[in-house]
């Protein structure tokens, strides 16, 4: 257990220190959230001085501070704006993004270290070192364990309740706590739903597979899983007591909240040059994109172990058919499988890949997506790479010495991924597609959310004139906000969305948001940009200069004189989607881009 959390520990502790990657759209919606939500405790602990509890209970003040980006159960934002309330806005002990963006650093360590332990308990310690090893160094994974978002901590709770539910098997304690842990989930992100699911359909195939073991006789006596019962009297109680806004108005509000996810819009995406901008989306996507996202020393173990457990534990079930006893697992840990581990396993690795296949899922989120599967593939892959020491040097010296050398071709390989794809991870491509630049010729997705804005600010900061007007394209008011009270924004640099009245164009280089790019195109007397920022030679953001505004000011001797304003108007009456593209801007977490 002390082993887990200094794993836990020592990897949020290594992304504390890689924070570098600018706001996407998604935080800087939760930003605004947690602060929200911050402010209802700091009101409760006025109104408890002052003898008035019951004030912060009522409706008007739920209202007032829970309201704001409903679509998402509250325990991640509320723990963002606790963080940046303790740890920035009383200790001053960190600034403002990293303080709300902790928490979720700190579930990605609970991920890292819960995957050890898991892969541990089921195939022993060696195993578990490479499981969360592999888990740590995925180029997306280590990109999105920084950010102040849902995916990664649901990914978390996923394996948390999934080892609950497999001890609870032979335990029947753990079934209580698989309740509580599913319950917590619910408060985290949508995907929790989905765990019963699995669940059920794990405990029909170990009711079978147990009948067929005993002579069919388990059949006249079919088990519903106490752990199934117990997340059904927890699971909903903790969602409700866990959602403040849904004290009051409850039926409705989480009506809205269903029907938010059952018809959530559907954003652009390139997909090897073919737009998916509406279902019915490619079934092959999830297993395309996960070939060519994932480092292919990864990728490979993860297959193999797949299908070596697969035929380990096929081969395990047959001979205890043919006894007519459990057999034994193939793990460490030398417990009878009667929990039919291989097939739970197996089921976590299937059901998340399936979910995105299915032609009516949305897919704009790419890789993170399908986040829960991965800690169960680098699992297998850790049971794979693990055996292979094994049988390479036997036991004692021999085993770690071919350890050593199986280390030195696996790891410097998705090490240096990492490193090179820092801290734009999204873009990493493997070499199966040719990298980043491959990934460009293919015309696939490289980048969303506005967040490589960060990187052109020392530019900015450096060449922008004076109280400059910058168009900041999609990256939000919210982002720009926090790059302001970082101080990593000179205070004289605006912002606007009125691209032809504006100083500096910062363009995402993203295909469904040309407009803007064509807008400077025209409007600002060049097609050149004036810095590029990127990786491996690939753009992802681009600055314009508009030489004829400009032009202008410096013709009426206006240099170095305050521009207009912010603006945070409309634009210029440029089409229908721009038009569309800037009214979702300015509703500010109305519609959610990432969940």
């Amino acid at each position: 257990m002390w082993t887990a959390v200094a794993i836990a520990l020592g990897y949020t502790l290594l992304l504390a220190l890689t924070d570098g990657m600018g706001f996407t759209r998604d935080e800087s919606f939760y930003f605004k959230a947690g602060a929200d939500y911050a402010g209802w405790f700091s009101e409760l602990w006025r109104n408890v001085a002052e003898g008035a509890w019951s004030r912060s209970f009522s409706q008007a003040s739920i209202d007032k501070h829970w309201g704001y980006n409903p679509e998402h159960p509250v325990l991640l934002k509320m723990l963002f704006g606790l963080s940046w309330l303790g740890l920035h806005k009383t200790l001053g002990w960190l600034g403002p993004s990293l303080a709300f963006r902790l928490p979720a650093m700190l579930f990605a360590g609970l991920l890292v270290g819960t995957t050890w332990k898991f892969a541990t308990e089921l195939f022993g310690r060696t195993s578990g070192w490479l499981a969360a090893f592999t888990l740590g160094v995925m180029p997306h994974v280590f990109f999105h364990s920084h950010l102040a978002c849902f995916d990664v901590p649901i990914t978390a709770m996923w394996v948390l309740v999934v080892y609950a539910y497999w001890r609870s098997v032979g335990d029947w304690r753990w079934a209580w706590v698989t309740g509580l842990l599913w319950g917590i989930a619910l408060t985290v992100k949508l995907n929790a739903f989905f765990l019963p699911m699995l669940f059920v359909a794990h405990a029909g195939w170990l009711g079978v597979s147990r009948a067929i073991s005993t002579g069919g006789a388990s059949l006249r006596r079919p088990r519903i899983p106490l752990a199934l019962v117990c997340m059904a009297l927890l699971g909903p109680l903790l969602l409700h007591a866990g959602w403040p806004l849904h004290w009051y108005e409850s039926f409705d509000r989480l009506s809205f909240y269903f029907q938010f996810h059952l018809k959530h819009e559907h954003y652009y995406l390139d997909y090897f040059g073919r737009g998916l901008w509406e279902p019915p989306f490619p079934v092959a996507y999830p297993f395309v994109l996960t070939g060519v996202t994932t480092p292919i020393v990864i990728l490979a173990s993860m297959l193999v172990g797949m299908t070596l457990l697969a035929v380990v534990w096929g081969r395990e079930r047959w001979m205890a058919i043919s006894r007519g006893q459990a057999a034994l697992s193939e793990g460490g840990a030398g417990r009878a499988d009667d929990a039919a581990t291989g097939a739970l396993l197996l089921l976590n690795i299937a059901f998340p890949f399936v979910l995105i296949a299915l032609p009516s899922t949305p897919v704009f989120g790419g890789v993170k997506h399908w986040f829960p599967a991965l800690p169960f593939m680098a699992m297998v892959a850790g049971y794979f790479l693990a055996r292979v020491a094994r049988e390479a040097g036997g036991r004692g010296r021999g085993q770690w010495l071919a350890l050593g050398m199986l280390l030195l071709v696996y790891a410097p390989s998705p090490i240096w991924a990492s490193v090179w794809s820092h801290p734009f991870g999204i873009s990493y491509y493997n070499e199966v597609i040719g990298g980043v630049t491959g990934a460009a010729d293919e015309r696939t997705m490289r980048q969303f959310w506005g967040y490589a804005a960060r990187q052109s600010l020392p530019w900015v900061n450096e060449h922008a004139v004076k109280g400059a007007k910058v168009a900041w394209h999609d990256t939000t008011w919210g982002a720009y906000d926090m790059y302001k009270q970082e101080g990593w924004l000179r205070p004289d640099v605006g912002g606007t969305w009125d691209y032809a009245n504006a100083d500096y164009l910062l363009f995402d280089v993203q295909k469904a948001l040309v407009f803007a790019q064509e807008d400077a195109w025209s409007r600002y007397g060049t097609q050149a940009p004036s810095a590029t920022m990127g990786i491996h030679g690939v753009p992802l953001i681009t600055v314009y200069e508009n030489l004829t505004r400009l032009g202008a000011r410096k013709r009426g001797s206006a240099v170095g004189q305050p521009a207009e304003a912010e603006d945070r108007g409309d634009g210029s009456g440029a089409d229908g989607h721009r038009v569309a593209y800037e009214a979702r801007q300015r509703a500010e977490g109305s519609n959610d881009e990432s969940e």
